[in-house]
């Protein structure tokens, strides 16, 4: 699955990336779907749009906001942003640190909790 675009305010997917800003390894104006958010981790406030393809397995930490670790794919279901086993656009918004991520069971994926702060992002279904 591969990035549908980066939706920030001076972001897009052509053009030579900034410093720490994602790469397009193919050279073909997008940028790959990460499996998880931690190299986005810097970005606070910053909102991006992947295509992504539901998944119920993979690790989930949080509810509603969502450790940066998490899978991104298994996050989009447990939100309801996407079904499993099928691809939907979702808008990714990196937010500020949270005190700790409380886990739930919400369409068919396990969230668990982190009592631990840390780095985190909010996830919801881009409606065409």
């Amino acid at each position: 699955v591969r990035t549908l675009l980066v939706a920030a305010a001076s972001n897009t997917t052509t053009g030579t990336p900034k410093e720490g800003e994602p790469k397009d390894p193919n050279g073909t104006g997008e940028i790959p779907t990460p499996a998880n958010l931690v190299g986005y981790e810097g970005k606070i406030n910053e909102s991006f749009t992947f295509v992504v393809t539901g998944k119920t397995r993979g690790g989930v930490w949080g509810t509603n906001t969502y450790a940066t670790e998490s899978d991104l794919a298994a996050a989009a279901v447990h939100a309801g942003a996407v079904k499993a086993g099928a691809a939907g656009i979702v808008n990714v918004t990196i937010v500020e640190s949270a005190d700790k991520f409380t886990g739930s069971v919400m369409n068919g994926v396990t969230s668990v909790d982190r009592q631990e702060a840390g780095p985190a992002f909010t996830i919801e279904a881009v409606v065409k």
